[in-house]
């Protein structure tokens, strides 16, 4: 709701929290996929760098799940962002 409402600043402690409290209860997809939306979260409003680390987490994630056609899908998307962390 914080993000739907423009409260960017809740939004991204919000998706802090969902990524922390996922990977402490040992729900490693669901904290992938809380890092996905983050990140795309932050590159929407031009924060590339915050983007990229988040993005890179969820992308990381995917390939231990074996999802390869997400993660190529996300190198294909986020381009830029995969070629700076060759």
């Amino acid at each position: 709701m914080a993000r739907i409402e423009g409260k960017n600043s809740a939004a991204r402690q919000l998706y802090q929290e969902a990524v922390t409290s996922a990977g402490e209860a040992g729900f490693p997809l669901n904290a992938t996929l809380s890092s996905e939306f983050a990140g795309r979260f932050e590159f929407e409003r031009g924060r590339e760098a915050e983007a990229a680390g988040w993005l890179r987490r969820a992308h990381d994630g995917y390939l231990k799940w074996g999802a390869k056609a997400k993660v190529k899908a996300m190198e294909e998307e986020f381009k830029g962002i995969f070629i700076s962390f060759s």
